[in-house]
């Protein structure tokens, strides 16, 4: 499995070195991108939510790690 969150993003690899300003737009331009994402994977996530409650209605558990 491929760590998404860990891979460098080219976009922002001198934000170190950038104003604040050009800081805050890169974080903001980034963020506008994950529901745009999700957007495209709500089959799925509809599938997870399903059968987390189905396990939770039978006595199972959910485990929140990360």
């Amino acid at each position: 499995m491929t760590k998404i969150t860990e891979q460098n993003n080219p976009v922002s690899n001198n934000i170190d070195s950038l104003s604040i300003i050009d800081m805050l737009k890169i974080i903001n331009q980034e963020d506008i991108l994950v529901p745009l994402i999700i957007a495209q994977h709500l089959g799925r996530v509809e599938k997870v939510i399903d059968q987390v409650v189905s396990s939770l209605k039978n006595k199972g558990r959910l485990f929140y790690v990360g």
